[in-house]
Parts: C-alpha cells; structure tokens; sequence
C-alpha cells in the first residue's frame, strides 16, 4: 500500500472524488485545486492556472479529452488543450448558477449538472457550449410532491429518478414531462444507482434494490452495519464499499450482480474515506479526510486483502517450514506459526524488540536465534528453553538430530534433541553448509573456509566474499547469496559462475536462497524475489516484487510447498502460486502518453496538429506520462528519433528534450518501462518537422553554389586574362628586342 501526499507534490491532504480519463490518468479534486496523477508526477491547476474556485469537487473527462471540472456552488470550469477555461473566457459557463451543491452525469462528448434539491433545470455541456433544459415537476397532475429531490438520472431512458416529502419515488421523462410512480419508497437520504442497482442507507441499515423494469424496483438485500456510514460507493466492476464515519472501509468481495452480499471485510480503520476509484487496471485508489490518496494494486489485494489468513501484517525477518506448516520469525521477540489459514503468535519475550536472525524447525523442535539469544520451542507441551546468549546470524541442518548455529563468537555445532553442544569455529560466522561427512563450508565476514568438523582444520576456499547462505543445488553443485556480489556458483573445487544485475538480478545484495530443483532456485533480497532457472550456459531469471503481489519488496527470505511460494516479508506473509507468477504478462497492457510537445518557447498541447519548427527554435522538448501506476514511480522511458539517431535510448526523466535539430522531417518513438523491466506492449510517436531558414533550403545553397562558381569563373578568367595579357606583352618585347641595332656616335 502507498501512500501520496505533500512530500509526492499532492499539496493537499483533503482529497474529494477521484477519476480516470481514457488515456488512464488519475484526476483528483482537492481543497486545493484540481490534481492530475500520471504514477510518477503530480500536476496541479489552481488559481494561477485560472480556476476561480479552487474547491474541486471532482471532473469529468469527456470522450473529445476535454475535462469537465465541478466546483462548490458555482465558477465551473473545463480543461481543454492544456488551458483552465473559466467563466471569464467562456460567457457560456455562467448559465451554471446553483445555491446549492450540484450533480453531474458524464457520457461521451457532454456532462449533465444539475442540483438536487428542489430543481428547476437540467443543464447541459458539450464542446463549450450549454443549454438548458426547464423541469416542470410539478405542471400538470401533482403527482410529485413538496422538496422533491433528485437521486438518480438514467440518460440511457431519458428519466429522472427523484423522492419527495412522502417518501414516493418517482420516474420523470425529462423528453415527455410524464411522471410514473415507482413501486418502492425511499426517504431523502443517500441514495445511489448503478446499472439496474439502488443501494440506499439510512442510519446503519442499507438497502439494495434491483430494477425490474424502468418503474419496478425489488428489494434484494437489507442489513445493518452497525457503525454510522459516511459514505457509500459502487465501483466499475458493480462491488459495494462502505466508508464508515468513524473510519474503516467495508469492503464486500462478491458484487451486486452475485446476489446478497457476503460477511464484509474491514480494512483502512484510521482513515475516514471521502471516494474509492477501482482503477481500469482494477487497481483502489482511496481519498481521504486529510491523509492524502492510498493506493493498493489489485495483485496486492488479491494476494493479501483477500488471503483467508487471519492475523498476517507482522514484519518478518526469517522463514521456514515444518511438514504442512509455515514458521515465521518476527522484528521483536515473538513468531508465528501459519497453520490452517490461521497464524498463531507464539511470545518468547514480552516487549522485548529484538529480531529474530533464523529460525529451524523439525518434529515438535523449533529453533528460533534472536540477535542476542537462541531458544527452543516445543510445539507439543508449548515449552520454551533458552540455549544460549548468542548474537545470532544463521541456523543451518547439519545431521537428523543436530544444527549449526552461525555467530559472532563462531559456529557451534547443537543437539536439539540432547541439548549437546560443541564449538567448530572460533571467528565469526555467518552461515554455513554439511558437503561431506565431516566437512563444512564456513562463511566468514569476506572469506569461504572448507573445515573438517572432527580435526577443526580449515583451509580456505574462496576469498572476497561475503557470503549470506549456501545451498546445495545438485550433487557437488551448490549456490551462494552474498552481500555485495550477487549469487555465486560453485562445485568443491572453484567458482562455476557468478550471477549479478548484469545479468537480470534485480540487485547484487541477496540474502537467502531456495531450492527448487537442480535447475532452479529463488533468491530474496531487499529489491523482492528472483527466480533463477540454468538452461545449460544460459539463465532465464524473473524478477517479482509488490507489482506481481508481494506484500513488500523487502523479503527476508522464502519457502517452497506444492507449487507455491510462501515469502516472509516486511508487511506480512505472501502466499503466491508459482504458476500464476510465471504466467504472467511480459508486458505492460499500455502505452506512454505524449501530453505536449514544446517547439522553442511554444508548448502544444493539440497534438492533431502538425508539429513544426524553425531555425533558431530548433530545440523540441516532450512531456511524458506512462500510468502504470503498479510501477509506483519507478518508471523510465526509451526513446529515439528517426531521422536523428538509429539508438535507443533510456531516461528516468518524463521531460525528453533535443537541442538544436538540423532542418527535416523526424518521428519521436518511445516505450514506457515498468519498475519490474517489463516494456509497453508497443511505442508511442509523433511526427515533427524543422523547417529550414531561407539558407538552409536546397535552392538557396543551390543559389549559393551557382553564385560561388560564377565567382571563381570570374576571378580565374581575370586570372588567365591576365596572365595572357602578361605573355602577349613579354613576347611583342622579344619580336622588338632583334630589330633594335647599335648605332656608334660619329667622332670628327
């Protein structure tokens, strides 16, 4: 279960009404505005954004992708296009005047508002526009009597249902104006339909009535709660919750459509409910009276809400089986034992917060080690025996009759039947494994020792690493969980293969380790399970966490009976079937919404459009949104643009910015990536183009060419000119240089 608040950027704790648009995002209303929530961000519209009545009831996503925003009293408003339009920018909207708090019914394109009380007309929104369709409840024969009060509209049939005064429920055809009279009764209370359905309530008694025809309704169900009831909701899958007004949901597995509804399950007792939304992923979502938004994944529900197991919220920190029965060791000084669907806490010290490390159990023995005492517990005469003050790490089988304790102060080797007790090893301990008659492997703080039990001769093994279990996987083939390394392979001899988040773990940090057959094993970290399969040189490993129905990720550790797998976790036991986790979708059923696109400066929220640019504004930002709200947050996004780049790549923030795209025409792709590594089913796109400058076009630098070898035309014909004119004048100078004589001056 997650809780959304301030520190999520929810800046309210009081939360009304919740819904879900056709593209999967969650709107919320507020005491403080209009929230949209996309599983990672909140988007807030409040009076900056131009709301003049920041009091949001709820909205209405309509069809056309406007939404449809209802206010307390008056100043109603509507989202289109990324922009709040109020009364101010559309006259049209002050034809919504109500004194009292009013009502809407959504379908397609358009929103029906009216008031309850006492109403005069219905009013009607579709595309900007309203209009008004007059009520005359009381024209004709006075059928309808004094305050008559509308609880229920059909658009389907075109009829109103109201009650009056006395009680009368009648059926109004707003087209005709006739008025029929219902065969029930019903006070002014709270009343709600779905579908054929009438669910009422008055005082602690609900009652719940099937329609028969438009005027027939028969009575199928009345019950008391035995609390005052704040407020009755009926989800899309037709389910009844009850919010009491003291706190606490009722919650009724079977569905209207079942029949009469089964004993209740009480959940949420510290939170008064103001709405329940049952998401499109059947994902709740509970609003609350000043704690912000709950949210539960519908695994989550399934495995854990609905779980027959009484008793099951404690932190566990280490898990074990005995024959039919599961034994968990808690974070204080107690533990339970999961026995037909019922666990029994069994104390060891009363308030005393001390975990439990490790547990052990065969016949009637359990072996419980505690951070600093180890006791025995018998299940036949409830008998508890402290064996010793150990600051504890693992208990490990070694023989029919025997354990190793893993320590501070060493490994000691236990009877439980005779209560014998040797040391083996004098360092600290924190697990270990029986591979041959007398020979361990000992787990030291960073080092791996083979030791012979009878001699306490050792010899190291493997060095660097700090081992937190070991398992025997097959004959001379066994597997390690280690602190910081991932998961290590090993025979007697050396390491056979080291397993890490690059190759598919979920984190390095691995704490326990189970078998499930020669090929197979788990692995429990902090970051949920992992399940390693070896097919020959290649692994297949699946990550599962709170998305797939983990009660939380943080696992200590987990067992295998059947075909299912019971996981000690710190929100109680998770009981999941192998085969339901296996055959699970490999991706996410949805796609990444592209909200905008920013072109320069300009932010475009119409996407129909043709998405165009220019040098200089040549910088493109897109605003994502993938609701895969399981993810809780942890989403990523991959993404390329065609014509730009052939890679994929990977970002963590939903704002996708490119600096300076050169002139063409591109296709931004992406895929939306869940917590668990899962992708979206298929990638989102938008085409954009940037249009070239006047220099950038091809005939422009055409021009340009054109204009520079004209130039260079020029400047080399000069050139030659010239260089002829040179030669011309060098050669008349030498045809005139012959003809020129000496001629003596005449002396007398």
């Amino acid at each position: 279960m997650v809780n959304y608040s301030e520190k999520d950027g929810l800046n309210s704790s009081y939360t009304y009404s919740m819904s879900q648009d056709d593209k999967g995002l969650i709107w919320i209303g507020s005491d403080n505005g209009l929230f949209r929530f996309d599983g990672k961000e909140f988007k807030q519209y409040n009076k900056k954004s131009g709301l003049k009545n920041i009091d949001i009831l709820g909205c209405n996503p309509l069809s056309n992708g406007e939404i449809f925003i209802v206010t307390y009293l008056s100043d109603f408003a509507y989202l289109k296009n990324g922009k709040i339009i109020n009364p101010d920018d559309n006259k049209e909207l002050r034809k919504l005047k109500f004194r009292d708090t009013s009502h809407t019914y959504s379908s397609g394109d358009s929103v029906c508002i009216y008031t309850a009380n006492n109403p005069k007309d219905i009013y009607i929104y579709r595309r900007g526009k309203v209009t008004t369709i007059p009520l005359s409840l009381h024209a004709g024969f006075p059928l309808v009597g004094r305050n008559p009060y509308i609880f229920s509209m059909d658009v389907a049939n075109h009829l109103l249902y109201l009650t009056d005064d006395t009680q009368k429920v009648i059926a109004y055809d707003i087209l005709t104006r006739k008025k029929i009279l219902c065969n029930i009764s019903l006070p002014k209370s709270a009343i709600y339909r779905k579908g054929d359905f009438l669910v009422a309530y008055r005082g602690n008694t609900i009652d719940i009535f099937k329609r028969k025809n438009k005027f027939e309704f028969i009575k199928t169900q009345s019950f008391s709660v035995g609390e005052p009831i704040h407020q009755l909701v009926i989800d899309r899958n037709d389910r009844l919750w009850v919010c009491l007004d003291k706190g606490g949901v009722l919650y009724y597995k079977n569905t209207l459509q079942d029949g009469n509804l089964s004993r209740p399950m009480k959940i949420m007792n510290d939170f008064v409910m103001n709405h329940i939304l049952v998401d499109k992923d059947k994902n709740i979502w509970f609003s609350t009276r000043n704690n912000g938004i709950y949210f539960i994944t519908d695994k989550f529900f399934n495995n854990y809400i609905h779980l027959p197991v009484k008793n099951n919220s404690s932190y566990i920190t280490a898990i074990g089986k005995s024959g039919k029965n599961i034994i968990m060791g808690y974070n204080e000084a107690k533990f339970g034992i999961l026995k037909s669907n019922t666990i029994i806490d069994v104390s060891l010290e009363k308030n005393r917060k001390i975990e439990t490390k490790a547990l052990f159990s065969k016949g009637n023995s359990v072996i419980l080690g505690l951070s600093l005492r180890t006791y025995q517990y018998n299940t036949d005469n409830k008998k508890i025996t402290t064996i010793g003050d150990y600051s504890l790490k693992n208990i490990i089988p070694y023989n029919d009759s025997s354990i190793l304790l893993c320590t501070s102060q060493g490994l000691t080797l236990y009877n439980f039947i005779t209560g014998a007790k040797s040391d083996l090893f004098n360092e600290r301990a924190y697990t270990a494994l029986r591979y041959d008659k007398d020979s361990v492997f000992v787990g030291s703080f960073k080092d791996v020792y083979k030791m012979n039990v009878k001699t306490n001769k050792r010899k190291l093994f493997i060095e660097g690493y700090y081992f937190k279990d070991i398992k025997k996987l097959k004959p001379d083939v066994y597997v390690g969980s280690t602190n910081l390394n991932g998961v290590l392979i090993f025979n007697n001899k050396k390491i056979l293969k080291r397993i890490t988040e690059k190759d598919g773990l979920s984190t390095d940090q691995i704490k326990k380790i189970e078998v499930e057959n020669e090929n197979v094993f788990w692995a429990s970290t902090n970051s949920g399970l992992s399940r390693i399969e070896i097919k020959g040189k290649k692994l297949a490993i699946d990550n599962f966490t709170q998305t797939d129905g983990l009660p939380s990720n943080v696992v200590a550790g987990c067992v295998i009976k059947d075909d299912t797998i019971y996981a000690g976790t710190s929100k109680g036991l998770g009981i999941l079937p192998i085969h339901n986790l296996l055959t699970q979708q490999k991706f996410i059923n949805k796609k990444v919404v592209i909200n905008s696109v920013t072109v320069g400066d300009k932010e475009i929220f119409d996407l129909n459009q043709e998405i165009k640019g220019q040098t200089p504004d040549n910088t493109i930002t897109f605003d994502l949104s993938f609701p895969d709200y399981i993810s809780q947050g942890m989403i990523k996004f991959k993404y390329k643009v065609e014509g730009l780049t052939d890679e994929w790549q990977i970002s963590n923030s939903s704002k996708i910015m490119f600096n300076s795209i050169p002139p063409g025409k591109y296709t931004f792709k992406v895929f939306g990536l869940g917590y668990n590594g899962k992708r979206s089913y298929t990638f989102s796109s938008i085409a954009f183009e940037i249009k070239p400058k006047f220099w950038q076009t091809w005939w422009f630098k055409f021009f340009i060419i054109i204009i520079g070898c004209s130039l260079i035309f020029v400047v080399v014909t000069i050139y030659f000119q010239r260089k002829r004119n040179k030669n011309s004048k060098r050669f008349i100078m030498k045809r005139r240089l012959p003809n020129l004589s000496y001629r003596p001056s005449r002396h007398k």
